[in-house]
């Protein structure tokens, strides 16, 4: 089951469409929600509590805190308040004088997706002076594409994943050593399942080439409750190396305002730009994959521990 400590909420009344503007504050007392379901994960249009009061879980929302760094809420429908109001309820421990709170709530850009594509913490990206941890990249340093050229990098999306909200779906993909082809990647890799891989002429999303043994999903007992993730942007849709292996840049499938740092992207370039993608055909699911991609993947798999 999924569970939300939560601490005071704040209401939100109805203007127009899906927007819904500040109320009022309330001093409720820390209270635990719970789905009460075996799915692990809190799902739109679950009902999150078994109380009198009926709460129906509606999506999440980062709030910026007070002298810098971002906490994530969560957003939800009470039975107990007027048809047309919605609750931001911060989690227990966060006071609201820590927060800057919105003055309106826009149902309709809710983090709601599942879709992350990203790189986990500590993942080398390739550059003329050998693998830089993918976290320590910054605006305008240079990175190696797979076919030689050196890119600047033009962001770094950061993107912070809670097991709690996403659970099972949270689940990254661990690439071994060699999995792909000899000496690809060069140390266990680790990305989204949405995650690009460039194989043979394909972009491969990362939960297509799983095949038990080495390419699993990492198991949710490894991961902790809260980490963030890491995606390249580059002028164009590059290829570069990810541990060794062949990978995409960031590619606008998903919206950057999905980015725990989106703003920092809205301050330095105006506006979202778009980004034509590679000439390479896509393939999201296993059973799309060509004969002999799934022969290699196969044969990878001997003497192969499972994670």
């Amino acid at each position: 089951m999924a569970t939300y400590d939560a601490g005071t909420y704040f209401i939100y009344e109805l203007d127009a469409g899906t927007t819904y503007n500040f109320l009022e504050q309330n001093f409720s007392g820390p209270y635990t929600y719970d789905d009460t379901e075996a799915d692990n994960t809190f799902e739109v249009g679950d009902d999150i509590n078994d109380n009198a009061i009926v709460t129906t879980f509606l999506g999440t929302l980062t709030v910026p805190l007070n002298g810098g760094g971002t906490v994530v809420a969560m957003v939800g429908e009470f039975s107990s308040v007027a048809s047309n109001q919605r609750v931001l309820i911060l989690p227990d421990g966060v006071p609201p004088a820590y927060v800057t709170l919105p003055d309106s709530i826009d149902l309709a850009t809710l983090d709601t997706s599942d879709f992350a594509t990203c790189f986990a913490a500590g993942t080398g990206i390739a550059t003329a002076l050998g693998d830089r941890p993918v976290e320590e990249l910054r605006i305008g340093d240079r990175i190696t594409t797979a076919d030689g050229r050196q890119v600047s990098v033009k962001w770094i999306g950061r993107q912070t994943i809670l097991t709690r909200f996403r659970c099972d779906r949270a689940r990254m993909i661990r690439i071994r050593q060699g999995a792909l082809a000899e000496g690809q990647p060069n140390a266990d890799l680790t990305v989204t399942g949405d995650h690009g891989m460039v194989l043979d002429g394909y972009v491969v999303n990362a939960s297509a080439l799983v095949n038990g043994q080495s390419i699993t999903r990492v198991p949710l007992s490894a991961l902790p409750e809260r980490f963030t993730v890491y995606h390249v942007e580059t002028e164009a849709h590059d290829v570069i190396l990810a541990n060794g292996a062949a990978t995409e840049t960031y590619v606008d499938y998903v919206a950057r305002s999905s980015f725990d740092n989106h703003d920092e992207y809205l301050a330095l370039y105006g506006a979202d730009t778009d980004i034509a993608e590679l000439p390479m055909p896509r393939i999201s699911s296993a059973r799309l994959l060509p004969g002999h991609l799934r022969a290699r993947l196969t044969q990878g798999t001997q003497g192969s521990d499972a994670a």
